[in-house]
């Protein structure tokens, strides 16, 4: 194991020409592929199974997102034929990711969803949105933030955000690193789910994934 006897979990990836059972005891991440299907199904329902869709990846070598953007678009164009990805871009740097929506949506006007890898660059395309006029575009991402949640609370442009069992990675994390000093045995990949939390069910989403209540400001909008 680590230096020292010390034993190491991972989240999401483990570290670069470590191997596990003898450099550390497990890496624990979200099913990327089940978030990818639920990205999908709630694209899916916010536009009724028709529309026209711009899809923002992340263009960089991360496995987390490269795996979620991948199974989003496999799932869209398999399990939705109503729906057409009409526009693909790239997002190397959050940076620029308006940008990369105003270009998007300059050139394809009859976009009416659009998908963004995570919630931080989902907020500057929402910056995008907001400027354009276009309330008519529905945001689809992934991970929880106040922001974002905030305007789904007020009926935004943000139809849905996907959330992992966050609490459940930090638990099952230190459940793997207490086995293992007990000399028990651990499984190398531990896997936890994903769910869909929209404006109907925002506040028991919230607590499912973080075992908290939503900010205050978000409560509010909800009244």
């Amino acid at each position: 194991m680590g230096a020292a006897g010390t034993k190491l979990v991972f989240i999401d990836n483990p570290a670069e020409g470590m191997t596990v059972g003898k450099d550390y005891v497990a890496t624990v991440t979200s099913d990327r592929a089940i978030i990818g299907a639920r990205t999908a199904e709630a694209m899916a329902a916010a536009l009724h199974e028709k529309g026209k869709v711009g899809y923002i990846f992340h263009d960089a070598n991360f496995p987390v997102t490269n795996q979620r953007d991948a199974a989003f678009l496999w799932n869209l164009k398999t399990r939705f034929p109503g729906i057409e990805v009409v526009a693909k871009a790239g997002m190397a740097d959050p940076a620029r990711i308006e940008d990369i929506a105003n270009a998007m949506l300059t050139q394809h006007p009859e976009i009416n969803g659009i998908y963004v890898p995570w919630t931080e660059p989902a907020l500057g395309v929402l910056s995008v949105l907001r400027q354009m006029g276009r309330q008519d575009v529905r945001i689809v991402s992934i991970d929880l933030n106040e922001p974002a949640a905030l305007d789904m609370a007020k009926g935004g442009s943000v139809s849905a955000l996907i959330a992992d069992d966050a609490y459940g990675i930090g638990t099952a994390a230190a459940r793997a690193a207490a086995l293992s000093l007990l000399d028990q045995k651990v499984d190398p990949l531990l896997v936890v789910g994903a769910g869909i939390v929209s404006k109907d069910n925002l506040v028991d989403g919230w607590r499912a994934s973080l075992h908290a209540d939503p900010p205050q400001s978000v409560l509010d909008a909800l009244k």
